[in-house]
């Protein structure tokens, strides 16, 4: 039981650190396209 919230946990946290990553990325290509 406490296993499957530490997978959760961690299926959570990796998925914000990837919005996180691509957040950024998304900026620089919209500023590249502006300039």
């Amino acid at each position: 039981m406490i296993l499957a919230y530490l997978i959760l946990f961690l299926v959570v946290v990796v998925g914000i650190a990837a919005a996180i990553q691509a957040d950024p990325k998304n900026q620089y290509k919209d500023h590249d396209n502006l300039s």
